[in-house]
């Protein structure tokens, strides 16, 4: 998890523990995470935070909960993600 690069280290620690009390369940009923996961930057987004830095982020999240087929999604509409 140390080689992010779009998001940092504390930015991800940060989002990864503001995360943790939704379940996968619940953010695939988030409008903004789908339009994320469809590779749309969401109509919601924060213009301070760069859309790279939140698919990463949101990433890293599915991986840690397994959720392989969700990294699949982002990887493939968000390609510079790749080779992260």
């Amino acid at each position: 998890m140390t080689n992010t690069k779009y998001i940092t280290k504390d930015s991800l620690d940060a989002f990864l523990i503001g995360m943790s009390k939704y379940e996968t369940t619940e953010l695939l009923h988030d409008l903004n995470v789908l339009e994320l996961l469809d590779g749309k930057v969401p109509k919601d987004h924060r213009s301070d935070i760069p859309p790279y830095e939140a698919a990463e982020a949101f990433l890293y999240l599915f991986q840690e909960r397994e959720d392989y087929e969700l990294c699949e999604m982002l990887i493939k509409n968000w390609p510079q993600l790749r080779n992260i």
